[in-house]
């Protein structure tokens, strides 16, 4: 669930169609009042209207029998991690890479996932993330601000601000993934335009993670300075003008 998120009104159709609809019982003396009233007769008709359209405010509140506790919202947790784990699988299928990378929205959703990295669930992330390096030499960033139609308000510079969020986080797992992802991603000419605005950012951390005694965080780190070294002489230049 996004971060603000609020709850929309819901529409209940669940016994509209009968006289008394289990969602309350404040009309059940009017129900029963006019239970010898013939069936074509118009106030039973004005009447049954009035039920249709009556308030049902209650249900909205937060101790309602319909709305989601910290129980349900473990669940749908759960099942937002099932899911992830389905599109982080389906990423492994060089198949299915072309779907994936021009399915904006499931591309919004991985970013605001990564976005959410304080928030979401670890799980989710790690899936979310290794799905986005799996499509990443595929990947045109472009896309986020294409004809095709939107449905999480994510930009090019928001990726890339979700993508250097992972770069600098704590967890090696994280930070490793999200190397090789620049340098994935660094590969397609369309998306330099994106990730040179912010490569001073890059060199810095990737020249941190030279220094962690972890083979595969330094092998990351290699791959990508390797790869963003390549774009051009100034990417260059800005690389051999780091301390080491």
């Amino acid at each position: 669930m996004p971060r603000d998120h609020t709850k929309p009104p819901r529409v209940r159709t669940l016994g509209v169609n009968t006289t008394i609809s289990g969602f309350g019982l404040e009309n059940v003396g009017k129900v029963y009042s006019d239970s010898t009233t013939p069936p074509n007769d118009q106030s039973k008709i004005e009447s049954s209207t009035i039920t249709k359209k009556r308030s049902a405010g209650f249900l909205f509140d937060e101790d309602g029998l319909f709305n989601i506790d910290d129980e349900g919202r473990t669940e749908r947790q759960q099942c937002a991690v099932a899911a992830s784990n389905i599109i982080r699988n389906f990423s492994f299928m060089p198949e299915n890479e072309t779907i994936m990378v021009q399915h904006r929205h499931c591309l919004e959703t991985i970013f605001q996932c990564l976005e959410d990295q304080n928030a979401e669930d670890d799980e989710l992330i790690t899936n979310m993330l290794e799905a986005l390096v799996n499509l990443a030499p595929v990947l045109d960033l472009r896309i986020l601000s294409s004809s095709k139609p939107s449905y999480i308000k994510m930009t090019e510079k928001s990726a890339v601000h979700a993508i250097m969020g992972m770069l600098s986080s704590s967890i090696k797992a994280w930070h490793c993934a999200a190397a090789e992802l620049i340098g994935r991603l660094i590969i397609n000419p369309d998306n330099e335009s994106f990730l040179v605005p912010v490569i001073s950012q890059i060199y810095r951390r990737l020249v941190d993670l030279l220094s962690v005694p972890a083979f595969d965080a330094q092998a990351a780190a290699v791959s990508a300075l390797y790869n963003v070294s390549e774009v051009n002489m100034d990417c260059r230049l800005k690389l051999a003008s780091e301390r080491w």
